[in-house]
């Protein structure tokens, strides 16, 4: 095989690795965002819970002003019990005072019940609270793991074109332009030859041709895709 083609083919083997690893470079920043989306997202479920916990404590406060309100209201009509002179008034303050009870009753029921369920998202918020750390730890560790690949990733292609470049030296100016730029465009610079065929785009090789590339004397393009062609025998 003719010099320049070993070379051209080592360098086809550089920039296809480089691809690979600039594709697995770039996929890296995705996986970051998905890791912090995941726990933003855990944090925006604790902050729910915690709005809704304050939420509950303002109705629960409420609740208390009112039935405070409601007993002072009740003491009042108490003390006017001790003063009133008819039977009527009497009567009608009793009414007002057991009015004031039923409604501190109801009060008080709906409080209880408002307590019941700041026991329960107290509960859920240590549980997601807990898990919310967890996952923290979790993701730091996995996002120093995948930036530490990142980094481990810029070395090795920083070496792959090192190897590039200094192979390039050995080769045609010219040569190595066009191989650049069939790499950039295509892909891939150099086609394998199978049954008289361009593995790169399947195009017939002309017979004519195809006796000049079996003789291994200079370079051969695809006469449709323009890659470099290949041969090693069938």
């Amino acid at each position: 095989m003719l010099h320049e083609l070993e070379i051209l083919e080592k360098l086809q083997e550089i920039d296809i690795t480089i691809a690979k690893l600039r594709k697995k470079q770039m996929s890296i920043p995705q996986k970051i965002e998905q890791l912090e989306t995941e726990l933003k997202e855990k944090a925006e479920k604790l902050e729910e819970l915690n709005t809704l916990i304050k939420n509950n404590q303002k109705k629960q406060k409420h609740l208390e002003i009112d039935i405070g309100d409601n007993n002072q209201e009740i003491n009042n009509y108490e003390n006017q019990l001790l003063s009133v002179k008819t039977n009527r008034e009497y009567k009608a303050l009793n009414s007002e005072i057991a009015t004031l009870k039923e409604h501190n009753s109801k009060i008080e029921e709906e409080l209880i019940t408002l307590m019941e369920k700041e026991v329960e998202l107290k509960e859920q918020r240590k549980e997601l609270g807990d898990k919310f750390e967890h996952k923290k730890a979790e993701i730091k560790k996995e996002g120093d793991k995948i930036r530490m690949e990142l980094s481990h990733l810029s070395e090795d292609i920083k070496d792959e074109l090192k190897r590039k470049e200094n192979l390039a030296k050995s080769i045609d100016k010219d040569i190595y332009s066009y191989y650049n730029r069939l790499i950039a465009h295509k892909g891939t610079a150099l086609a394998r030859v199978k049954d008289q065929a361009c593995q790169g785009c399947h195009f017939k090789i002309r017979p004519q041709l195809f006796l000049e590339l079996m003789k291994n004397e200079k370079i051969i393009y695809c006469e449709n895709c323009g890659r470099i062609l290949i041969y090693k025998g069938e």
